[in-house]
């Protein structure tokens, strides 16, 4: 499966030790003055990153620089000829690529690129909206951004930005990968017999 996400030169507020609690707002003032305000632009520079994984492993990885989203076009450029085709050709059993819903994913030339190639995908009737319990690469995601913002770790430029997460990726070998797959088929069955909802059950 394949995903892209957003990241942030300005740090990441969900993710590192950048953040603090009060209990007893009367020693408020005791906390320095760039710790209570920290200022961040509403559309501060961010870097998309694209990624195909697997049991196997991942994909190199891709970085769109632009403000804008990735058009068909470049998707089916640059991350499925370059990248995600010779990932695939990487897996000698059955396999079927499951892009998420983006619409570059299912474009007209995104559709016959993976017709030309040969590759075998979840096609866009077949694929379930918004099932983040279904798809690892979610949690992949919280994963590697947790490392890359570890401590408030903000980016100088973009390519301070490239260089920290090609670094962090380092961490992720293929034993976290077969961990993180290892139950997908079974809750894809079990999405399939009772239904999607059936995830957010306790």
């Amino acid at each position: 499966m394949d995903d892209e996400t957003y990241f942030d030169l300005e740090g990441n507020p969900f993710y590192g030790g950048n953040r603090f609690a009060c209990k007893d707002i009367s020693n408020i003032q005791q906390v320095p003055h760039k710790v209570r305000f920290f200022r961040k632009s509403k559309f501060g520079p961010k870097l998309l990153m694209w990624i195909a994984i697997s049991s196997l492993g991942r994909s190199r990885v891709y970085f769109h620089e632009s403000r804008g989203a990735v058009n068909g076009e470049i998707y089916s450029q640059e991350c499925i000829r370059k990248r995600l085709r010779p990932f695939i050709n990487l897996h000698n059993d059955e396999k079927i690529f499951w892009p998420d819903l983006a619409s570059a994913h299912y474009a007209k030339g995104t559709i016959a690129t993976y017709n030309e190639l040969g590759t075998n995908y979840v096609t866009k009737d077949k694929n379930p909206p918004n099932v983040p319990q279904l798809r690892p690469i979610e949690t992949f995601w919280s994963h590697l951004k947790a490392k890359v913002y570890y401590d408030g770790w903000t980016a100088k430029n973009f390519e301070d930005m490239k260089k920290r997460i090609r670094n962090c990726l380092k961490n992720f070998g293929k034993p976290y990968f077969e961990r993180l797959f290892q139950n997908t088929k079974k809750l894809i069955n079990r999405a399939e017999k009772h239904g999607v909802e059936i995830l957010l059950e306790k």
